[in-house]
C-alpha cells in the first residue's frame, strides 16, 4: 500500500497520495491470452503498487464451460491478486453465456449466476475499514468504496441486450424480470452513489461496469414487449450524464465488453463536460491490464497506461 507523502516545505504535514488502481477485463479468451495473462500480466499485477483491482467482467471466453468447480478456480485466481483489495462486476461471459448451444456443457445461465454470486459474494472481499466499502442488497456484486477522495462504484450491466436475448434454458419471462430488477438496482445505486459523493465532497468518481453501452444508440429502448432490435442502455447512458452533470467534478466511466482500446473526453457531451468513458484493453486488442492514476482535477483528472507497456489510450473515434 502507498504511505503517506509529506508536502515539500511544510514540516511533518501529511499529506494523502492519489489513488492508483488497476483494471483487468475482458482476458483471456484463447490459450495465448492465458499464455500472455498466467506469464506477463498477472505477475505485474501481483508486484504493482495500486490500491485495488477492478475487473469489469468476463474472466473466461464465451464458449467456456460453466462450472462451479470453474468458477471457483477463477475466484481463487482473481481474488490473491490483491487480497481483500479486488472488486468483480460480471460479464456475459460468465454467465449469461453459459446455456449457449455452442458451449460444451451448458448450464442455465441464472444457476450460474447463483454461483458466481455465491463464490465471489459470500463472503465478498472486505477492503481496508476506512474505505467505507457498501454492497447493495442482493446484488453484491454492486459495491462503493471511497479511497482517499475519490468515490468508486461497480454497476452489473451486461451484453447480450443487457441479459435480453439468448435465454435458452430458464423461462424467458423470469428472464426479463430479472433484467428490470437488475436496471431498477443499477439506477439506485448510482443515485446513492451521488448522494454519497456529496456527502463525503470527494473529488472525483469512478464507475465501473461491464457492457459498452453505447451499443445500439438510435434503436428504440427495450421494452418486455420489444427484447431485440432495440436499446437496453438509453436509460444508463442519460443517468450517468445527469449524475455526472450534478456532481459537477471528473468522473469516469470505464467499460469492456467491445473493441477498441479507447478513452472519450467528451462522452459526457454538452450536458456533463467532466463525464469520460474509457473503452478497457482486453478483448482481441491490447491483451494487458490498466494502470489508472487519478489525478489532477482539473489538468489530468485520470492518468491512464497500459500496466505492462508505455502505452495510453488513444481518443476515440
Amino acid at each position: 500500500m502507498r504511505n503517506l507523502i509529506l508536502a515539500v516545505g511544510l514540516a511533518c504535514t501529511p499529506v494523502l497520495a492519489s489513488p492508483t488502481f488497476i483494471v483487468l477485463q475482458d482476458l483471456p479468451y484463447t490459450d495465448t491470452q492465458e499464455y500472455v495473462y498466467k506469464n506477463i500480466v498477472r505477475p505485474a499485477i501481483v508486484s504493482a503498487d495500486a490500491d485495488f483491482v477492478i475487473h469489469g467482467g468476463d474472466m473466461q471466453g464465451s464458449k467456456a464451460v460453466c462450472s462451479y468447480a470453474g468458477l471457483k478456480a477463477l475466484r481463487d485466481d482473481l481474488y490473491s491478486l490483491k487480497p481483500e483489495r479486488v472488486f468483480l462486476t460480471p460479464g456475459d461471459n460468465d454467465w449469461t453465456d453459459c446455456d449457449r448451444p455452442s458451449n460444451a456443457k451448458p448450464v442455465s445461465e441464472y444457476q450460474a449466476l447463483g454461483w458466481l454470486r455465491e463464490l465471489f459474494y459470500e463472503p465478498a472481499p472486505k477492503g481496508l475499514p476506512e474505505w467505507q466499502l457498501a454492497r447493495q442488497d442482493a446484488f453484491p456484486e454492486n459495491a462503493r468504496w471511497l479511497v482517499d477522495n475519490s468515490l468508486f462504484v461497480t454497476l452489473h450491466i451486461l451484453g447480450t441486450v443487457n441479459g435480453r436475448q439468448q435465454v435458452y434454458l430458464d423461462d424467458p419471462s423470469y428472464a426479463l424480470e430479472q433484467v428490470e430488477a437488475r436496471d431498477k438496482a443499477n439506477h439506485l445505486w448510482l443515485q446513492e452513489a451521488l448522494t454519497v459523493a456529496k456527502a463525503h465532497n470527494v473529488t472525483h468518481m469512478v464507475v465501473a461496469a461491464h457492457a459498452d453501452i453505447t451499443q445500439l444508440e438510435g434503436k428504440p429502448p427495450c421494452s418486455r414487449s420489444r427484447t431485440s432490435d432495440c436499446d437496453p442502455y438509453q436509460a444508463y447512458r442519460k443517468q450517468l450524464r445527469d449524475v455526472a452533470a450534478e456532481f459537477g467534478r471528473p468522473m469516469l466511466f470505464i467499460h469492456g465488453d467491445t473493441e477498441p482500446f479507447c478513452l472519450d473526453k467528451n462522452y459526457g457531451r454538452k450536458t456533463a463536460t467532466n463525464l469520460w468513458r474509457l473503452n478497457g484493453a482486453g478483448d482481441y486488442n491490447l491483451i494487458d491490464a490498466l494502470r489508472i492514476n487519478i489525478g489532477d482535477k482539473d489538468t489530468e483528472p485520470f492518468s491512464i497506461k497500459a500496466l505492462t507497456r508505455d502505452i495510453a489510450p488513444p481518443l476515440c473515434k
